[in-house]
């Protein structure tokens, strides 16, 4: 088992439209409010330098390297796979030690009878499968779940852009992934990541 990371290639795809362009892009209402003390948006707030033109980029490695939410659930993942890599282990060791008494008891003719013999090999058969079993449960539980993160992280991003583009006005804001050339005062990065780390600040705070 590998420790599996949040990976979030979906946001290399993120083009946000200005609310100009397209009206449709604001969040749905449903979960507004849960979002709200996460997304909180400085409507005075504008982009230095890069107010006056159309197009910016955001550095989706660099925001996630830095982003105090993302290394929060990151560590929750890693934590879940540390439980569940202790669990399977445990349960590994311990079918290993009875295949091994199993193999002992075979060389030194302790069998009473060839029954006993294939009934205790079947035995342990069934847990050689129980634990295979085990092993992708617990694998798909931890994808399952980091499917999960990766959607809070993208859905938390992607709200706070949409929000905060409301009063920046930019018709397009592109990852850098998707960018031949654009000027080094064009990357938003620092701005968006600043913001969003303080109202995770904010909302910590609150607890």
């Amino acid at each position: 088992m590998k420790i599996l990371k949040i990976s979030l290639l979906i946001l290399s795809t993120i083009v946000v439209f200005s609310c100009k362009q397209n009206k449709t892009a604001n969040i749905s209402e449903t979960n507004s409010q849960q979002k709200n003390d996460l997304i909180e948006i400085n409507t005075t707030t504008h982009v230095s330098d890069t107010s006056k033109s159309a197009i910016a980029f955001i550095n989706v490695d660099s925001m996630l390297l830095n982003y105090k939410y993302y290394k929060e659930l990151e560590d929750k993942l890693t934590s879940q796979y540390t439980k569940a890599e202790a669990e399977f282990n445990k349960k590994r060791a311990s079918l290993e030690k009875e295949v091994m008494a199993f193999k002992q008891k075979e060389a030194n003719n302790g069998f009473l009878s060839q029954e006993s013999y294939q009934m205790q090999g079947q035995e342990l058969m069934k847990k050689e499968q129980a634990l295979q079993e085990l092993n992708m449960k617990l694998t798909q539980g931890i994808e399952q779940h980091r499917a999960e993160l990766n959607k809070q992280i993208e859905d938390t991003i992607f709200s706070f852009i949409n929000n905060w583009n409301k009063t920046a006005g930019y018709d397009f804001i592109l990852t850098k992934t998707s960018t031949i050339y654009a000027r080094p005062n064009a990357d938003i990065t620092k701005q968006i990541l600043d913001l969003l780390n303080q109202n995770y600040d904010k909302r910590k705070n609150k607890k």
